[in-house]
């Protein structure tokens, strides 16, 4: 290599050093040409990767981009949108007020300006300040040494570096915002308290939650000097070490930004590990023990409890009127299923209904009821913005349960590279974030089941097994085409599984069969199930049929069988607990005591089994009884007469 090769070499790496230092500390950076318009060339260019060898593409005529979104965003602030400058004041006194650590200034070559803030994870926006966009994910800036003309503006001019922090973040004030984009500003004294309040079974995650807000906007140190001291008043155990330590670990381990530093400064796991860092999070049993939890809030006892909730069955079976009986009650205080519903905000995405067949539908669940005004619904979400939907909405009903019906009408199409098992876990991973960032809300997903039969009938929700996979209740409607008979399978984290048999009444959907409780419905459905014999079922069918008894003979002749062979089957199922026995020679369906407790509102199933012989004695002479009446009446009335 001769000498003036050389230099030049030294001079094109002395210009891109920006660039160099930007991708070290792992932010894309790509090269591309440029168009007449001063416009970058290159499709895909969001995909880049931090890549020391775009830097070294670039020469002059060609381009530099930072990705953005990714260690750092950019706020962009042209004037030419700004005639007046009002935007450009507003902006400066909310970074004043805010104060979070600019990394980097850069003059653009419009007169603006480029401001490197720490990465918020968000999407690039227009902002409420004229003339300034907000360059997240999906974003990008001009870096120098590009040199490039505009549209408006055929001369070529550069970018300038006028601030370099790169290495000494500012100092920073004791006030943030958690994105430019959202109006208001919050102090940090309302995030401590919020992580006071929390359920102490939610205090880790909202501590959590504090440090990574905190580090959007200010180094680690301050991160670490602000809450360390929540840390210590939290009387948390802090594993060997300080509680500054423990801060820093959390920041370490569940980071949404590398921290900028020297190349090779934090590289190599052993360098982790000997700062503990990857075990920071590391707790005991004694602190365990010690821990006192809420109670599980449930939007429907038994059936919906919080969380996220995957509810499937075939297209036009019915699941559509069941999830739209549950928001309703929930929104009214209502009744499912024998089980009394705490009123709650709901949110229904009827994605496959319009306005007229929405209220004809609640018309009918509701017996012409007036539609509770705590119901809110909405008919079409626009593709890939059904997370931000639901967010918008829980953030003013923490506690309240979403409906999205069905999944299959906002399901995105996997992204470049990305298997349909990895975009099922990407929407229902992010849904299940949601639930976590408002403990007791409810979010239920209505889907379909797929074609093929499965012993397991969790197998049976259509698509991967991302879906229920990631989800904390999976409930599944099963009902075969003409008929009104229904099984509600529920599987749970938080609950034991259940069987309940269902019939479809239209137009008012839903009911239990077999009895007006679920403890009844489990029966029924026990009834239902194969276990029994087609033999037994005729027999516990015919003996359910007769409230008031009936004797082995009287079952023999209804069911087709010998005498023998009836008292075979009853004792049998009497025995197995399908049936019970009234009274010598005499069989009837189970019968069940609903008691309603006061303290909780939820029906509890008690059968008084020790009663069951007094019962039968009082049913017995009463019968006899009426049947010593009905004699000497038919006796005697004809000789009065």
């Amino acid at each position: 290599m001769n000498k003036a090769t050389r230099s030049r070499r030294n001079s094109l790496l002395a210009e891109t050093e920006l660039a160099s230092r930007l991708v070290e500390a792992g932010m894309p950076v790509y090269c591309s040409r440029l168009d007449e318009n001063g416009n970058p060339h290159r499709p895909g260019w969001q995909n880049t990767r931090p890549s020391l060898a775009e830097v070294r593409k670039w020469k002059p005529g060609l381009a530099l981009l930072a990705v953005t979104g990714h260690v750092y965003d950019v706020w962009d602030y042209d004037p030419r949108h700004d005639p007046d400058g009002s935007g450009l004041a507003e902006f400066g006194e909310f970074m004043e007020q805010a104060n979070p650590a600019i990394y980097l200034r850069v003059r653009t070559r419009s007169g603006g300006w480029h401001f490197y803030t720490a990465a918020l994870g968000k999407r690039k926006a227009k902002t409420r300040f004229k003339g300034v966009e907000y360059q997240g994910l999906g974003g990008g800036a001009f870096i120098p040494p590009t040199v490039r003309r505009s549209k408006e503006d055929p001369v070529k001019r550069g970018y300038e570096v006028i601030q370099d922090g790169l290495d000494e973040p500012l100092e920073v004030c004791d006030k943030l915002q958690t994105a430019i984009v959202e109006s208001g500003s919050r102090n940090i004294s309302e995030l401590f308290d919020n992580v006071r309040k929390a359920p102490a079974g939610m205090r880790h995650d909202a501590f959590r939650d504090l440090v990574f807000r905190l580090q959007a906007f200010m180094p680690d140190d301050s991160v670490i000097q602000l809450a360390a001291p929540l840390y210590r008043e939290l009387k948390w155990s802090v594993n060997n070490g300080t509680a500054e330590n423990d801060v820093r670990g959390f920041l370490a381990t569940g980071s949404r930004r590398p921290v900028l530093s020297e190349p090779g400064e934090l590289d190599g796991i052993e360098n982790a590990l000997d700062n503990g860092r990857l075990l920071a999070g590391v707790r005991n049993g004694e602190w365990l023990s010690s821990q006192e939890f809420d109670p599980l809030v449930q939007a429907i006892p038994g059936i919906l409890p919080a969380g996220v909730i995957v509810i499937a069955g075939k297209p036009f079976a019915g699941k559509g009127l069941l999830v739209l009986r549950f928001v309703l009650e929930c929104a009214r205080g209502g009744e499912v299923f024998g089980v009394e519903c705490e009123e709650r905000d709901s949110f229904y995405l009827a994605l496959e209904d319009g306005d007229r067949r929405i209220q004809e539908r609640c018309d009918d669940l509701l017996f012409g009821e007036e539609i509770p005004a705590r119901f809110d619904y909405l008919t079409q979400v626009e593709p890939g913005h059904l997370i931000p939907t639901v967010a918008a909405w829980l953030l003013t009903h923490e506690d309240g349960i979403v409906v999205i019906d069905t999944l299959g009408k906002v399901m995105e199409k996997p992204q470049k590279g990305e298997s349909p098992y990895d975009r099922d876990y990407r929407i229902m991973g992010m849904l299940t974030t949601l639930a976590k960032e408002y403990p007791g809300c409810t979010v239920v997903v209505n889907t379909h089941t797929r074609k093929a039969k499965a012993e397991d009938f969790v197998e049976m929700v259509s698509g991967t097994n991302a879906i229920t996979g990631a989800a904390d209740t999976v409930l599944v409607l099963d009902r075969k085409r003409g008929t009104a008979e229904g099984t509600l399978y529920i599987t749970s984290r938080d609950l034991d599984e259940a069987e309940y048999a269902l019939i479809l009444k239209r137009p008012e959907g839903w009911r239990l069969d077999g009895g007006d409780t679920l403890g009844m419905a489990a029966l029924e459905a026990e009834r239902r199930n194969s276990r029994l014999d087609d033999r037994s079922q005729s027999v516990v069918g015919c003996v359910n049929k007769h409230p008031d008894g009936i004797t082995p003979s009287e079952v023999a002749t209804a069911c087709g069988i010998s005498l023998a062979q009836a008292n075979v089957y009853l004792k049998r199922n009497t025995d197995s607990g399908y049936i019970k026995r009234l009274r010598r020679g005499v069989y009837g369906p189970l019968e069940r005591i609903v008691l309603r407790t006061e303290r909780s509102g939820n029906t509890r199933n008690l059968a008084l089994f020790p009663l069951y012989p007094l019962f039968s004695l009082v049913a017995g002479l009463w019968e006899d009884g009426l049947t010593v009446i009905s004699v000497i009446l038919t006796v005697i009335f004809p000789l009065v007469k």
